[in-house]
């Protein structure tokens, strides 16, 4: 397929009261905050500044921020093999790391979740939607799902899912290994858990390049 690219589109519905009473299982998990094991299991604090680089708290305030980094040496206990953002980018050099490239955005939907004043209404809902683009969907998207996201034996034995966008067999529980400051796994951690980012819809589409636009699909 040539002149553009294949788009996946999912809409994500956050349980945010359900990832704060996990979040809270900090201490479980030899964390200092629900903060600190939100970032764990994110692999990025708030400010977008990555565990990988700034393990203990979040980065100061109008730090740049530096994407340029790879987790050779980055210790499991900083940043747990199970972290969303080292699950499904590895940063290691070729192979699948390569042909599985994406370029992804979110949308937020919703209203903000107000822990001291929560919804009473059920369709009050909040979330992302996710758009990604890429060559190839077997190659892209669907790949670091199910072979990466989803496979509780990536990238090593024992890791567990990801904790944000990993989807147990069956819609079951998810797990993700979490170490204390020796790397060793804490057993049980956070043991087994609900998904708070729950895939409520989503479709596969081809979006034609501009040039196909005006050259091609535009033409009388």
């Amino acid at each position: 397929m040539v002149n553009g690219s294949f788009l996946a589109f999912r809409k994500l519905e956050q349980d945010v009261p359900r990832w704060i009473d996990l979040v809270n299982k900090f201490k479980d998990a030899s964390c200092k905050s629900p903060a600190h094991l939100g970032a764990k299991l994110m692999g990025r604090w708030p400010s977008g500044a990555p565990v990988a680089k700034f393990p203990d708290e979040d980065a100061p305030p109008n730090t740049p921020l530096d994407n340029n980094f790879k987790y050779k040496g980055v210790s499991k206990f900083n940043c747990p093999f199970g972290a969303h953002i080292r699950k499904v980018n590895p940063r290691t050099d070729g192979g699948a790391v390569t042909t599985a490239r994406m370029i992804r955005n979110g949308i937020p939907y919703g209203t903000d979740f107000d822990p001291d004043n929560p919804p009473t209404d059920p369709n009050d809902t909040r979330g992302l939607l996710f758009a990604v683009y890429q060559s190839c969907l077997e190659n892209s998207f669907q790949f670091v799902q199910k072979s990466w996201s989803n496979n509780e034996s990536f990238p090593v034995s024992k890791t567990g899912h990801d904790a944000i966008s990993g989807q147990a067999k069956d819609r079951g529980l998810l797990n993700t290994t979490l170490h204390n400051e020796d790397d060793g796994n804490l057993v049980p951690g956070l043991g087994q858990f609900q998904e708070s980012c729950i895939m409520k819809g989503g479709e596969y589409f081809f979006v034609p390049s501009i040039s196909a636009l005006k050259n091609t699909l535009g033409c009388d």
